[in-house]
This record gives structure tokens, sequence and C-alpha cells, in this order.
């Protein structure tokens, strides 16, 4: 788009106007003449203000947007911190039954369940091999592709506990961590 500057006013023509809004120059005069967009003629041309378009803009309902909207970490900490959906609810200025339909909606409950599903499966796996504690968050994200893939915390558990009897501290992660697959994965076939 070519805007024309006038100080600090900057302005649109008409035209440009309507392509950016994907609509006919008529129905721009049309918006104009409902108040929606504010415009001038001069010269024989018709110009959109710069604050006119960012008015409507921000106008514009893209998507309802709540108190909670964008809220989804904050509320899921929460959670994890072990407040109640009351305590959170309050916080937020919303009612239990609107906190609640948005936990489930963002599906956090079952988010935090799996946050304290890892770190019981990073706990295990570190107490037996502590060498690899470096390894953090690599561990995390294999621990949390087991879990979503449906084995259970207590299965991961048990082969961890079971394995590390049988090895050095020598073995390097990635063996580790072939055999826990190869392993957990044998016991949720069978």
């Amino acid at each position: 788009m070519t805007p024309i500057s006038l100080g600090r006013l900057t302005l649109f023509p008409l035209e440009e106007v309507a392509e950016l809004l994907g609509i006919s120059e008529e129905a721009v005069k049309t918006m104009i003449q409902e108040g929606k967009l504010r415009g001038n003629e001069a010269g024989g041309r018709w110009f959109v203000s710069e604050s006119s378009l960012t008015r409507y803009f921000d106008k514009t309902p893209h998507k309802k947007r709540g108190k909670l909207a964008g809220r989804e970490e904050d509320v899921f900490q929460m959670l994890e911190q072990g407040k109640t959906i009351t305590e959170i609810a309050e916080l937020y200025n919303v009612s239990w039954a609107g906190m609640d339909k948005f936990i489930k909606r963002n599906d956090l409950k079952a988010r935090v369940k799996q946050e304290a599903q890892i770190a019981e499966i990073l706990m295990v796996f570190i107490d037996n091999w502590p060498h690899f504690v470096t390894h953090e968050e690599l561990l995390k994200t294999k621990f949390k592709d087991m879990l979503m893939s449906g084995i259970s915390d207590k299965t991961i558990i048990g082969v961890i506990e079971n394995l590390s009897d049988n090895y050095e501290d020598t073995e390097t992660l990635e063996k580790v961590l072939e055999d826990i697959n190869k392993i957990t994965a044998s016991n949720k076939n069978s």
C-alpha cells in the first residue's frame, strides 16, 4: 500500500483499503457512511486514515476472548502447585464452572498428571544412573513420548529398576534408553 503522509496523519486511498479488506470500493464507502471507518473526500478521491483502520481492526472480533484467554500456562502452573479450581477461579474472577470448563478444554489436569509422572520416572532413572543427570531435558522428552504412546509410568519405572541391576555405569545413555524402549514396547504389546 502506498499511504500518503501529511505530518502525523497517514491516509490510505479508498481503492487500497478495499483491496486490503478484500471488498469493493462501494462496500468501503458504505462502511464510512455507517461509521465503521472514518474517511474523507479530497480532490475527488476518498481516503481512510491509518488510525481509523487501526480502530476498525482492534474492534473486529477474531475470536471470542474471555478473562482466561492466553492464561493456559499460568493456570497449568497453579494446578501443578496444588491450587484448587476454586482458588484459581477466584483469582481470575470467573465462576467455578467456567474455570472447570477452561481446564477441561485445555486438558490441563492431564498435563499436570503427566508432568508428575515424568518427574517420578526421571527421579527413579537418575537414582539408578546419576551420571546421566545432565541429560534431564532429553530424558523428560523420551519419557513423555513413552507415556504418550500408552506405556504406563509404572511399567517404565519397573523396567528402569530391573535394568539398573544389569548395567555398568559405563553404559551409554542411548543404549539404556534403547533397551528401555524395547522392553516397555514388548510389555505394552503382550
